[in-house]
């Protein structure tokens, strides 16, 4: 489990937070796309076919990996909030 947390850590820093950086979206909207991303993913692991567990996994990942973007992007961009971090921490429960 260490490691897919590395992994996405990793993927978020490098790849998703430099082009986060350069769109106007603000830390709370990539909350709210991680969010939406894994309720997504539940309504296709619910289906329960082969291509429908394989996409419920994917969007499940991509859900965790936006979810490492949101804190760093609100430092990087100086937009911490308290607001920010109740909205990911409701978002992280459901």
């Amino acid at each position: 489990m260490n490691f897919l947390f590395g992994l996405n850590r990793k993927i978020a820093d490098e790849l998703f937070v430099p082009i986060f950086m350069r769109t106007p979206l603000r830390p709370n909207h990539i909350t709210i796309l991680s969010l939406l991303a894994g309720l997504v993913a539940c309504a296709f692991v619910s289906r329960g076919s082969r291509p429908d567990l394989l996409t419920g996994a994917f969007l499940l990942q991509l859900s965790f990996i936006l979810d490492n973007c949101d804190g760093s992007v609100a430092r990087l961009k100086s937009l911490r909030s308290t607001f920010g971090m109740w909205l990911d921490l409701a978002a992280d429960l459901l």
